[in-house]
C-alpha cells in the first residue's frame, strides 16, 4: 500500500506476527498501517477494518474472496498476504509499496506530461488486462489506487475486497463518484468495461490534477456523468490520446472498448517503441528505460517539477532589441515600375492608399524640399541598408491608365450616375475655373505606382488624405472623369496633376467642361462633366456637345432643374474612372440655385440662337419653344391634383403654425389644443409626419418634455403627439432615438406619474421595442429592460392595459430579429427580476377570463423560453419564489397550457442545479397526479414531461425516490410499464430505483413491489435492474421478501430468467443472482433441489471468466446449503466437471475456486 506522511503510530499492537506501525493511510472502510513481519523482517501494508462495518452473513464470503485473491500475481497489482481476524476487526495484509500514490505525486510535483502518462498508463492497462483475464473487476481505479515504487514501476491497489465493503453500504453504488461509469451509477452492474470508463477518468486526472466534474459536488458530479455524451476533454492533448480518451468514454459499455485492445491503440504504442528521450517539453528525460518507463522516482519528480514550472511559466511581453538598424525617415526610394502588359486589373481587392503617377516632364516628389531622381533614372547601387528597405517593402503597384480616353458605347449608362459620399474623397480637389487658359492634353500617361508605406489610420477611403501635411506631397497625380457616352460627346485627351481633397462645402458649377485642380500648385487641367441624370431615368433630349447647336442633339433646360424633392437633395453624381476594370465613383456637389438658373438661361439662349441661324433660314413661324412645350400639357392638367396639392400646402402651413405654439411660453390650455389638433391632422395625412421631422425635427418637442414643471394633462397631450408621429414609421422613431428620445421618455415611466402618463410612455417603449433592430438596441443600451419590469409591478385591476403593454413588448424583445442572442435576453430579464414578477401575471391574466384571453399563452412561451436558456438563467426560474406560484396555477390551466408549463418545468429539471429548489417547492407532489389522467387533449405530452421530471428528480437520490413514492408516482409507474407505454424507459428506471431507497421500500411493499419486480424478470432489457433491486431488498427485509421468492412459480421465473439471458444480460444477473442465493436459504433449497444445476453446467464453458468464477461460486453456494449435498454430487456428476475446469482453466482464480470445491466434494463422498 502507499506511503504518507506518518500520522500515528500503533504503539505495541501486535496482529499475528505483524507489528503495527504508523498510518500510511485512510479510507471509507478501514485505516492502512505500515506493518512488520516480526518473523523476517519484511514490511508489509495492514488493512484495519471493523467487524462493524460488515455484515455477519457477508463475513465469510469475504474472507473466501481474500483467499482466492491471494492466488494472483503480477508485477503491476499490489499482492494479496492473508488476512487476520481478531474479535472486533479484520486485518488484511497487502504488499507494501514505498513510493505512494500517482495522486500524493501530484499533490506534490504537479501535473504530469502526456508522455509520463502514457508510460504509466501502458503499466495500468497490463494489470488491468491480467486482473480481467482472471475474473476481477477493480472497480475503483483513480490515482490514489495507483501506487509506485522505487523504480518507478506501478501496481494497482484495492481491487476485489473493496466490491465486498461496498456492497455492505445502504447506497450500492461501488466506486469513487467522479471516476465512476454511467452503468454503475444507474445501477446496471459493474462489469469490465466500467474499469475502462475509470482508466480515462485517471488520464485527464494525471494530466490535469483532477478527474472530470471535480468542480462539481458529488450529487452533481454524478448526473453529469450519466447526462452528458462524454466528460470534457482536457485543451492541448494530442490527436491520439483523445481518440483513446474517446474509445474509453463510450457511454454504452458493450461499444467500449476492452483493456487488451486499448494496449495496441497507437497512442500507448508510441511509448513502447520511443527510444530515451531528451529533456524536452512533454518529455520523460534520461531517466527512462528502453520501454520509455521511468528509471527511479527522483527522476520522475525532476522531470514533473521542470515540466510545470514551464507550462506555468508566464510569456515575457518585452520586445527584443532589433540587429537590424532603424531605417532612415529620410528619403524614400522607390524601385523603378515595370511595364505590364497582361490584365492587372482584378489583382487588387482593396482599392490603395494612394496613387502616384508619375509627370512626364517632372520627376516623382518624394519629399517637399528636394526632389527625387526621375523614376526612370533610379539608381540600382543603393546602400544596404536601402536594400534592406527596397526588399522588405512590398512591390509597387501599377494603375493601367489607357492612352486615349475610353468612350463606351454600352446603353446601358445608368450605373454611371452611382453615389458615393464624397467625390473629393477619390479625385482630390474639383475646381471649375474657367480663367484657367486652355492646355493641351498629354495623349501618354505612364503606368502609376501605388505607395503603401502610409499610415491606414489616416485615411480610411483609400485615396490618401489629400491634405496639406508636407509629408504626404507625392507629387502629381492625373485624373479622369468617365464621361457619360449617352450625351455624344468625342472627348480627346487626358490630364495630369496632383489630386487633394477639399471641404466639402466647396461648390461645384457644371459646365461643359470640368477642372480638377491642386490646392498645392495651379498646374489645373480640364475636363468635360457630363449632366445630371434626370432622377426619373428618362432622358427626353440631350445636350449637343459639338461645335453646332442641331436639333437631333438639343439641349434640355430641365437637364439642370430641380426633381420636385427639397433642396437638401444630393443627387448630381460624376463616375471618377482611373481604368475600366478599376473604378471608384464619387459624388459632385450639386450647384447652387443661381448656377442653375444663369444654366438654364445660357441654354434656353443658345438654343434660340441655333434657332435662327440654322442654315441662315429666319423662319418667324417657327415655334421656339415647340421643345419646351408639349401640345398635350393641355390635356394632362388635373384639377383633381391641384386641389390635393393646395390642401397638401395649407395643412403643411397649419401645422407649421401649430408646431410653434408648442413652446413653454404658451398657455397650457392652449399646447392642449395644439397637440389635439396634430393628432387628427397626423392620422389623416401621414405623410405629414415625415415633411414635418425634415422641416422642424424632433428637437422643439423634446424641449417640451424637458421642461420641469409641466403639467400631467399637458405632458400626456404632448406623449400623445409623439406616440402618433413615430406610429408605423421606422425612419422617425430611429431619428427620435438618436437625439436622445428613449431616456427624455422613459424617465415619465415612474409609479410616481399619473396612468395615462404612464401608458403613454408603455405605448412609446412598445413601438421601439418592436419595429427596427436599432431602435431596440437603443432601448436596451439605455437600460431599458427594468422599466418594463416595473410596468408589470403595477397593480393589474387598475393598469391592466398598461401591464398587457409590458408583455407585449417583452414578447416582441424576444421575437425581433436581432443580433443578440435570446439567451442574452434572458440573462437581463432574470436580473432585472422579470422572472418573479411573470407567475403573478399569469395568475391575474388567468383570473381575468376572457378580457386577457391571450396573455397567459404569451407568458406561458416566456416561460418555455427562459426554461430553454443557460444555467444561470434556469437557477434563477427554478428558486422556490417563481416556481411554487407557477406550480399553483397548474390546475387552472387549459390542457395545451398545462403541456406547455410542464414542459418548461421538465427543461428545468435537466439542469442538476435545479433539482434541489424544484424539490423544495413542492413540483413533485404538484405534479405526480397528472399522470393519472388517461384521457382527454394532450394527454401523452402531459405524462411525457411529468415522467421525464420525475426521472431527473429521482435518479440517484433517495430522499426524493421517498417523496415521489410517498405521493402517489409507484401505480402510475406500474401502469405504464404494464401497458406497455413507450413511457416505461422513463418509468421503469424509477421503480428499480425505488427499492434502493429504505423509506420507499414501505410504498413498494403496499404495491406488491416484490411480485412486480419478479415479473419485470421478463422484460429484457430490465431483467438484470429488477433482479438487482430484489437482491437490494432481500439483503435488509430478508423474511419478508424470501416469503414472496420462496415459491415453485417464482423459482420457475428465476430458472427461465438464468437460462433465456442473453449474453450480454447473463454476466449482469449472476451477481444479485448469488447474493440472493447466499442471504436466502429457503430459495437457496428450492434452486438447489430443482434442474438448476443442469442450467449452471451447460454455462462452465462460457469465456468469461468472470461468469466462469461467479457460476462456480453458486454451485458452492448450493452444495453448502443442499440436504442432500452427496446425492446432488452424484446425481450431476460433479466430480469430473469440476476437475476438468481446475485443470485446464486459464484464470488462477477459477482454478483455485474449483479445487476448494472439488476438495470439498471429495471429502464429503469419502465420508
Amino acid at each position: 500500500m502507499s506511503k504518507k506522511e506518518p500520522e500515528e503510530i500503533k504503539k505495541n499492537v501486535t496482529v499475528g506476527n505483524y507489528n503495527l506501525g504508523v498510518v500510511i493511510g485512510k479510507g471509507g472502510f478501514g485505516t492502512v498501517y505500515q506493518g512488520l513481519d516480526i518473523e523476517d523482517g519484511d514490511f508489509v501494508a495492514i488493512k484495519q477494518i471493523n467487524l462493524t462495518k460488515i455484515p455477519k452473513d457477508q463475513l465469510q464470503g469475504i474472507m473466501n474472496e481474500i483467499d482466492l485473491l491471494k492466488n494472483l500475481n503480477h508485477a503491476n497489482i499490489v499482492k494479496y498476504i492473508k488476512y487476520v481476524k481478531t474479535k472486533d476487526n479484520l486485518y488484511i495484509v497487502l504488499e507494501y509499496v514505498e513510493n505512494g500514490s500517482l495522486s500524493g505525486i501530484i499533490k506534490k510535483f504537479g501535473k504530469f506530461p502526456e508522455t509520463l502518462v502514457c508510460v504509466y498508463i501502458r503499466q495500468v492497462l497490463e494489470g488491468l488486462v491480467y486482473l480481467h483475464e482472471q475474473g476481477v473487476v477493480h472497480r475503483d481505479i483513480k490515482g490514489a489506487n495507483i501506487l509506485t515504487t522505487k523504480e518507478g514501476k506501478i501496481k494497482l491497489a484495492d481491487f476485489g475486497v473493496a466490491t465486498k465493503f461496498d456492497d455492505t453500504s445502504a447506497a450500492a453504488v461501488v466506486g469513487t463518484p467522479y471516476w465512476m461509469a454511467p452503468e454503475i451509477i444507474e445501477l446496471n452492474g459493474a462489469t469490465t468495461k466500467s474499469d475502462i470508463w475509470s482508466v480515462g477518468c485517471t488520464v485527464i486526472e494525471l494530466l490535469t490534477g483532477s478527474p472530470p466534474y471535480y468542480d462539481l459536488g458529488q450529487m452533481p458530479a454524478l448526473f453529469r456523468i450519466v447526462q452528458d455524451d462524454c466528460p470534457p476533454l482536457p485543451e492541448g492533448i494530442s490527436p491520439p490520446l483523445k481518440d483513446w480518451l474517446m474509445q474509453c468514454f463510450q457511454k454504452d459499455p458493450n461499444l467500449r472498448i476492452s483493456a487488451q485492445k486499448l494496449l495496441k491503440h497507437k497512442w500507448i504504442q508510441a511509448s513502447i517503441k520511443k527510444k530515451p528521450v531528451e529533456n524536452g517539453a512533454g518529455g520523460v528525460g534520461n531517466g527512462t528505460d528502453s520501454l520509455g518507463a521511468p528509471a527511479n522516482i527522483d527522476d520522475i519528480a525532476k522531470n514533473i517539477t521542470d515540466y510545470n514550472e514551464r507550462i506555468n511559466k508566464k510569456p515575457s511581453h518585452q520586445r527584443k532589441p532589433s540587429i537590424h538598424p532603424k531605417s532612415p525617415k529620410g528619403k524614400v526610394f522607390l524601385p523603378p515600375p515595370e511595364e505590364e502588359e497582361d490584365e492587372w486589373g482584378d489583382d487588387f481587392s482593396n482599392t490603395p492608399k494612394s496613387i502616384k503617377l508619375p509627370d512626364k516632364k517632372s520627376p516623382l516628389k518624394l519629399t517637399n524640399n528636394k526632389p527625387s531622381t526621375p523614376l526612370k533614372q533610379q539608381p540600382t547601387n543603393n546602400t544596404p541598408v536601402q536594400q534592406q528597405q527596397q526588399q522588405q517593402q512590398p512591390p509597387p503597384l501599377k494603375l493601367a491608365v489607357p492612352k486615349q480616353p475610353v468612350i463606351e458605347n454600352d446603353d446601358d449608362w445608368g450605373d454611371d450616375f452611382n453615389t458615393v459620399s464624397d467625390l473629393s474623397k477619390a479625385v482630390g480637389s474639383l475646381n471649375f475655373n474657367n480663367n484657367k487658359k486652355n492646355e493641351t492634353p498629354k495623349p501618354n500617361i505612364k503606368k502609376p505606382t501605388f505607395s503603401e508605406d502610409e499610415d491606414e489610420d489616416d485615411d480610411d477611403d483609400g485615396f490618401g488624405s489629400g491634405g496639406d501635411d508636407e509629408d504626404d506631397d507625392f507629387g502629381d497625380i492625373p485624373t479622369s472623369i468617365k464621361l457619360n457616352p449617352k450625351f455624344g460627346s468625342n472627348i480627346k485627351g487626358n490630364s495630369s496633376g496632383s489630386a487633394n481633397t477639399t471641404n466639402s462645402s466647396s461648390t461645384v458649377v457644371q459646365q461643359p467642361k470640368l477642372t480638377v485642380s491642386n490646392n498645392n500648385n495651379n498646374n489645373n487641367k480640364k475636363l468635360p462633366l457630363s449632366p445630371r441624370q434626370p432622377s426619373s431615368g428618362n432622358v427626353k433630349e440631350g445636350i449637343n456637345h459639338g461645335s453646332t447647336g442641331s436639333k437631333s442633339g438639343g439641349v434640355i433646360i430641365d437637364q439642370w432643374g430641380e426633381d420636385g424633392e427639397e433642396d437638401n437633395d444630393w443627387g448630381d453624381v460624376a463616375t471618377v474612372n482611373f481604368d475600366p476594370k478599376v473604378i471608384r465613383k464619387g459624388t459632385v456637389n450639386k450647384p447652387d440655385l443661381s448656377t442653375r438658373l444663369k444654366n438654364r438661361i445660357a441654354l434656353s439662349e443658345t438654343a434660340l440662337s441655333n434657332s435662327f441661324n440654322n442654315n441662315g433660314n429666319d423662319d418667324e413661324d417657327e415655334d421656339i419653344f415647340a421643345d419646351d412645350f408639349d401640345e398635350d400639357d393641355d390635356e394632362d392638367f388635373d384639377l383633381d391634383k391641384n386641389l390635393m396639392k393646395d390642401n397638401y400646402a395649407r395643412m403643411s402651413s397649419e401645422i407649421l403654425k401649430l408646431m410653434n405654439l408648442l413652446t413653454p411660453e404658451q398657455p397650457e390650455e392652449v399646447i392642449s389644443s395644439a397637440c389635439t389638433q396634430l393628432i387628427t391632422m397626423f392620422k389623416e395625412n401621414s405623410e405629414q409626419k415625415t415633411l414635418l421631422i425634415r422641416r422642424h425635427g424632433v428637437i422643439p418637442i423634446m424641449e417640451m418634455l424637458e421642461v420641469s414643471n409641466i403639467q400631467s394633462h399637458v405632458l400626456c397631450s404632448i406623449l400623445k403627439v409623439v406616440n402618433q408621429i413615430i406610429d408605423n414609421n421606422m425612419e422617425i422613431q430611429e431619428n427620435l432615438c438618436l437625439v436622445g428620445g428613449i431616456p427624455a421618455i422613459m424617465k415619465f415611466s415612474g409609479p410616481e406619474y399619473p396612468a395615462s402618463v404612464r401608458l403613454e410612455t408603455a405605448s412609446f417603449i412598445s413601438k421601439m421595442c418592436s419595429t427596427s433592430t436599432l431602435t431596440l438596441q437603443m432601448f436596451i443600451a439605455c437600460k431599458g429592460l427594468p422599466i418594463l419590469v416595473d410596468f408589470l409591478l403595477s397593480p393589474y385591476a387598475e393598469s391592466k392595459r398598461l401591464v398587457w403593454m409590458a408583455v407585449d413588448a417583452i414578447v416582441n424583445v424576444f421575437e425581433l430579429q436581432s443580433p443578440t442572442p435570446k439567451n442574452d435576453f434572458c440573462r437581463l430579464f432574470s436580473k432585472c427580476g422579470l422572472l418573479k414578477t411573470l407567475p403573478i401575471v399569469l395568475r391575474d391574466s388567468i383570473a381575468d377570463g376572457e378580457a386577457a384571453a391571450t396573455y397567459p399563452d404569451r407568458i406561458i412561451n416566456l416561460f418555455i423560453m427562459f426554461s430553454a436558456a443557460d444555467s444561470v438563467v434556469r437557477k434563477t426560474m427554478s428558486a422556490v419564489e417563481v416556481i411554487r406560484p407557477i406550480l399553483d396555477t397548474l390546475s387552472q390551466l387549459m390542457p395545451e397550457q398545462l403541456a406547455k408549463v410542464l414542459k418548461s418545468i421538465k427543461q428545468l429539471s435537466m439542469d442538476h442545479n435545479t433539482l434541489a429548489n424544484l424539490q423544495n417547492a413542492g413540483a413533485i407532489r404538484f405534479m405526480v397526479p397528472f399522470l393519472g389522467r388517461r384521457t382527454g387533449a394532450f394527454v401523452a405530452e402531459i405524462h411525457n414531461h411529468v415522467l421525464n421530471t420525475m426521472f431527473h428528480l429521482c435518479r440517484i437520490d433517495p430522499e426524493r425516490q421517498y417523496q415521489a413514492a410517498i405521493d402517489g408516482i409507484i401505480p402510475h409507474l406500474q401502469y405504464f410499464i404494464t401497458s406497455h407505454s413507450p413511457l416505461n424507459q422513463f418509468a421503469l428506471p424509477i421503480i428499480c430505483d425505488l427499492a434502493h431507497s429504505k423509506k420507499a421500500r414501505s410504498e413498494l411493499w403496499k404495491n406488491n413491489g416484490v411480485a412486480f419486480y419478479l415479473s419485470l424478470l421478463e422484460e429484457r432489457y430490465w431483467q438484470v435492474n429488477a433482479l438487482d433491486s430484489l437482491a437490494v431488498w432481500i439483503t435488509d427485509e430478508t423474511h419478508k421478501v424470501e416469503n414472496i421468492i420462496a415459491t415453485n412459480e417464482n423459482i420457475k421465473k428465476l430458472i427461465q430468467l438464468f437460462t433465456n439471458a442473453e449474453s450480454q444480460s447473463f454476466a449482469g444477473i449472476l451477481e444479485p443472482l448469488l447474493k440472493i442465493i447466499q442471504i436466502s436459504i429457503p430459495v437457496n433449497i428450492l434452486l438447489g433441489t430443482s434442474n438448476f444445476i443442469t442450467k449452471i453446467i451447460d454455462k462452465l464453458g462460457h469465456t468469461n471468466p468472470q461468469v466462469r468464477l461467479n457460476l462456480l461460486k453458486i454451485i458452492t453456494s448450493l452444495y453448502e446449503c443442499h440436504p442432500n449435498a452427496k446425492k446432488m454430487i452424484q446425481e450431476f456428476k460433479l466430480i469430473p466437471i469440476i476437475q476438468k475446469i481446475a485443470d485446464t482453466d486459464k484464470s488462477v482464480l477459477v482454478q483455485k475456486m474449483a479445487s476448494k470445491l472439488l476438495e470439498a466434494f471429495n471429502a464429503n463422498t469419502v465420508i
